[in-house]
């Protein structure tokens, strides 16, 4: 675990690797512009690991150093820990600590955003000078259980002056001949969790007076109980515990206003997300220290490549209709709270990918075109399509693996297809999507093979499966003598291309008229699923008589 990580710098990874200057000639990496290097061998691209790493930080930390002179070294490790940006921003392993800082880890803080740094260093104000408060217990000999995850939880308790936290070290001495079989986790009063040691394969003996740290905990209040909870999962030895001593350092901290800070928020995306559908945030959380009044903004971003991002115009409210931000792209919001004098750090919410909506109708003999947009980012490498395992692959339809259009003269018999389509590298990346295709046949459309006395075209056009015994959708008739039918329909059904619906009246079933049909509801329930509610008022003085639904084809 990386409690103790303050920030990550780009390195080598996949089969990426850093390019940087090299010694001259052929006296540094690049010996001979082969092998995939440079041609120039006074330059390479295998440069890698904290070799890479650390020098992109010191540079960084340079240019902080240039943009304000006064700035101290703790000044300068806030400032980072407070301009990073996520790696990984969907990894559940992401924590927001008491005052709302992001940490994970295996990342620490986050990535290296030199330019932010920059920005927030040209009005920092140097921190005063720090200080601590220490809680300790010795002199004991206290068993820690053998292969039980309940362990020994030892408490902490800090008061004193407020103390706005920094570093945080725990040192103990734990006698046990397997070190490497313990899981040492140190728990704030503010509720955040840092691993400070987990199983791993280590046979060396003891945590003798070993100290452990963490930046986790960074900007929040010492005051209340800390809690170390160690614990020894793997049967065969076990150890004691001696003696701890928690020490935190920070800096003294009057009561002052502190910022809101957001705990959640998400974007609701089940199944799939397309052009014709308007997202929803969900589960948006707020904290105030102070319990303050907070107001909340709201800014949905688009991006072609997940690392450049711009705000869509007007899209400043809790939902956002897609048509303006296109296919083939991703979407996410930005929010931040205030209250009133203090705005909280932006809480990005995990991108989603937009898709065009499939073509879910289709005739036999007609012609049939998709393209899937499968979104997959620059740097993910050559990406291309293919069907999925186990996915239906209907005759007369070619799926173009570059392109990723499927396309072609439908072939097949009446039925329900299941299509499943992947964007994919050779590196690993993938991107699926799966649809209902339903496909009608001019030579059974009036034939039953199911016995539910639908014909395969109604049951095609009501998205039904005309190989299965279906129970048709039944109007209901209104204390005001109007009609209402509500049907449960594939998502793409009644857009461009796809059937149409009205309902008619007859007084003696033979001749029907079309009275004034009105849509009472035409949404969406799901990404895949839409709900259709036709209403139709019987014509005045009309007398008994029937109503039915039509389904009118493209």
């Amino acid at each position: 675990p990386g409690a103790n990580i303050l920030i990550t710098a780009p390195s080598s990874g996949g089969s990426r690797d850093i390019v940087t200057t090299d010694l001259t000639g052929t006296n540094g990496r690049n010996q001979s512009g082969k092998g995939g290097n440079l041609a120039d061998p006074d330059y390479t691209n295998t440069f890698s690991g904290t070799s890479a790493a650390c020098p992109m930080v010191a540079g960084c930390v340079a240019l902080l150093l240039e943009a304000n002179p006064a700035l101290g070294w703790r000044d300068v490790q806030e400032i980072l820990i407070r301009s990073a940006k996520k790696v990984n921003p969907s990894d559940p392993a992401w924590i927001g600590n008491g005052v709302g800082l992001s940490f994970h880890h295996d990342y620490g803080a986050g990535l290296l955003d030199a330019n932010a740094a920059v920005e927030l260093a040209l009005t920092w104000s140097p921190r005063p000078e720090a200080t601590s408060r220490t809680a300790e217990e010795t002199g004991l000999v206290l068993p820690i259980p053998d292969n039980n995850t309940a362990g020994i939880l030892r408490n902490f308790p800090l008061a004193g002056p407020n103390l706005q936290i920094e570093h945080v070290t725990m040192r103990v001495d734990l006698r046990h001949p397997n070190r490497g079989q313990l899981n040492v986790t140190l728990i704030s009063p503010s509720g955040t969790v840092s691993r400070l040691a987990s199983q791993h394969q280590d046979s060396g003996d003891d945590y003798h007076d070993w100290t452990f740290s963490t930046v986790r905990c960074w900007g929040e209040s010492p005051t209340g109980v800390w809690s170390l909870l160690i614990t020894d999962t793997v049967s065969g030895t076990s150890g004691t515990y001696r003696s701890a001593t928690l020490t935190v350092h920070g800096t003294p901290a009057a009561p002052v206003n502190q910022p809101p800070f957001i705990t959640s928020g998400a974007i609701l995306s089940e199944l799939g997300v397309f052009t014709d559908m308007t997202l929803i945030l969900m589960g948006v959380a707020i904290r105030d220290p102070e319990g303050d009044p907070v107001t909340i903004a709201y800014q949905w971003q688009s991006s072609g490549d997940d690392m450049l991002w711009t705000d869509l115009p007007t899209a400043t409210a809790t939902t956002l209709s897609l048509e303006a931000a296109g296919s083939g792209n991703l979407v996410r919001c930005r929010i931040r709270a205030s209250d009133g004098s203090l705005t909280s750090a932006d809480w990005l919410t995990a991108p989603v990918a937009i898709n065009r909506r499939p073509a879910q109708y289709a005739r036999r003999g007609g012609a049939y075109r998709y393209d899937t947009d499968l979104f997959l980012p620059p740097d993910a490498g050559s990406a291309h399509y293919r069907f999925a395992p186990g996915s239906a692959r209907p005759g007369g339809l070619v799926l173009h693996p570059d392109t990723g259009v499927l396309e072609g003269t439908m072939d097949v018999p009446a039925g329900v297809y299941s299509i499943a389509l992947e964007r994919f590298t050779p590196n690993g990346r993938m991107v699926s999507q799966s649809y209902q295709l339903y496909v009608s046949d001019p030579a059974s459309d009036d034939e039953d093979p199911d016995h539910d006395h639908l014909n395969n075209l109604i049951e095609i056009a009501l998205g039904l499966d005309p190989n299965q015994f279906s129970v048709p959708p039944i109007g209901i008739l209104q204390t005001d003598g109007t009609w209402l039918w509500s049907l449960s329909l594939p998502a793409a059904f009644t857009t461009p291309g796809h059937p149409t619906y009205a309902l008619e009246y007859s007084t003696d079933l033979i001749i029907w008229q079309q009275s004034i049909t009105s849509i009472v509801e035409n949404n969406l329930t799901n990404a895949m699923t839409r709900l259709l509610t036709l209403q139709q008022s019987v014509p005045v003085n009309a007398g008994p008589g029937y109503v039915r639904l039509r389904a009118i084809l493209p």
